[in-house]
């Protein structure tokens, strides 16, 4: 979804991993996974020879609008019962567990 959601489908893979929060080996193997099953493509970066770009392959690209907009519904009758201060309390809730998962 980082990859959809950039203007040319593509990114590096530092910057995917910054965007994920995850640490570069991490991203490393969800890369490999993703590439196996055909959903990414790496392409040379023109920025830097030594590095590459992720692309998202049309594979990629036809899964995702496929299941985002059932995605997009679940999420949205999910939320739909909360009330505001609910949600305050729940995005609270979450970016503390988030800045715990760094930790890690």
């Amino acid at each position: 979804m980082l990859l959809y959601r950039q203007s040319d489908y593509q990114l590096s893979p530092i910057s995917l991993s910054k965007k994920a929060e995850v640490t570069k080996g991490t991203m490393t193997g969800l890369l490999a996974g993703l590439e196996n099953q055909g959903f990414i493509d790496k392409i040379p970066n023109p920025c830097d020879q030594r590095g590459y770009l992720v692309h998202l392959s049309s594979k990629g690209l036809q899964i995702l609008e496929e299941i985002l907009p059932v995605h997009y519904t679940l999420i949205t009758n999910l939320m739909s019962g909360l009330e505001d201060g609910h949600l305050k309390e729940l995005t609270s809730l979450l970016n503390l567990l988030s800045k715990n998962l760094v930790k890690y």
